[in-house]
């Protein structure tokens, strides 16, 4: 009897049409096979070739049989790394939404790491940004005259004069507004989990769905 060839991505989709495909997936497929295909052997042996190719036809006869060669293996319990349960700074995590809201990973990218879309000006890697904080709150509030950088200050130029300009002259793009507040929690994301940060961890996209430690969009960091 020939058994079925199957890679990761197609074993997957047969399974659970809908899952999400993950490097933990990847790394144990090579075993949930070797498993898989001996449970057919086995399943085989015992039925007659009509039964089985009625059985094989089926994909809920699949998952069956494929969901029995992980419970033997033990594999249903899926090595990841844990989450440390930890409080992130509200300031941080509020921060991070105005990132979001302000679609500032338009330029500089969902990270801050410089890869924006490239349908729009490429902003710099802010995770190796040398700004301070109060730099930061400075230059989300005014943006930069004369660059792609869009000030998100209610009020900023035409009402509050950014970097000694005169009331009533804009020099800088115009963004999304916000409120003092929401500005001084985008420079505290920026200076506190951003800057100097690195690779993108676990923690990271935390933080970038709200504290969220169930997102499955994390689920590549663990």
């Amino acid at each position: 009897m020939n058994l079925p060839a199957l890679n990761s991505a197609q074993m997957l989709k047969l399974v659970v049409p809908t899952a999400p495909y993950n490097d933990t997936i990847d790394a144990m497929f090579p075993q949930l096979l070797k498993e898989y295909q001996m449970i057919l052997r086995l399943f085989a042996k015992k039925v007659s070739r009509r039964i089985w190719c009625e059985w094989n036809g089926l994909r809920q006869g699949r998952f069956v049989i494929l969901l029995l060669a992980a419970l033997a293996a033990g594999s249903l319990a899926m090595p990841t790394t844990p989450v440390v349960a930890q409080e992130f700074e509200q300031a941080v995590l509020d921060g991070a939404q105005i990132w979001r809201r302000g679609a500032c990973g338009d330029c500089h990218g969902k990270w801050a790491d410089g890869l924006g879309d490239p349908n729009f000006p490429a902003g710099p890697n802010l995770r190796e940004t040398e700004l301070t904080w109060d730099e930061i709150l400075e230059t989300v509030s005014c943006g930069r005259p004369g660059t792609a950088m869009p000030f998100h200050m209610a009020g900023a130029y035409a009402e509050i004069s950014c970097y000694e300009i005169p009331v009533g002259e804009v020099l800088a793009a115009e963004g999304k507004a916000f409120e003092r507040e929401q500005l001084e929690n985008l420079a505290t994301y920026l200076a506190e989990a951003v800057k100097g940060a690195g690779e993108v961890t676990l923690n990271d996209c935390i933080i970038y769905y709200n504290g969220n430690v169930d997102s499955r969009s994390c689920n590549r960091y663990r």
